[in-house]
């Protein structure tokens, strides 16, 4: 039977994947339905540390630089929501310290994405 949404429902349960997943060096993801490898791609070591492929770290890298440039996008947006003037009060000068902040950590970003840049701890108030 296939649901509404259009997903197939598997036909094993939770367990019986788990169980296939152990076996094979593999781990299950109950809530996902997945199951994915346990290993990761390694080209070499380096002290001591696992160093993947430059295709690997290029695809992680796209991988994140999407989904987290896509969660700021939201949380700006969010507080762009702030901007109801029948929910919400605030004036002039609130205004230009949040855009200042944002501003500020834009500008943070560009340094450490282009030079080697240092942490700033993140200090915010009205």
């Amino acid at each position: 039977m296939w649901p509404k949404s259009g997903r197939k429902v598997c036909a094993f349960s939770g367990n019986i994947l788990t169980a296939l997943a152990q076996n094979k060096n593999l781990r299950y993801h109950a809530s996902l339905g997945a199951i994915f490898s346990k290993e990761k791609p390694v080209d070499t070591q380096v002290k001591g540390k696992a160093v993947g492929t430059a295709k690997a770290k290029r695809e992680k890298f796209v991988q994140l630089a999407q989904s987290r440039t896509i969660n700021a996008i939201r949380a700006i947006r969010v507080i762009g929501k702030l901007g109801n003037k029948s929910h919400y009060q605030y004036d002039e000068s609130d205004v230009k310290k949040i855009v200042a902040a944002l501003s500020k950590e834009v500008d943070a970003l560009k340094a450490r994405m282009t030079e080697q840049g240092s942490r700033v701890a993140i200090e915010f108030k009205l």
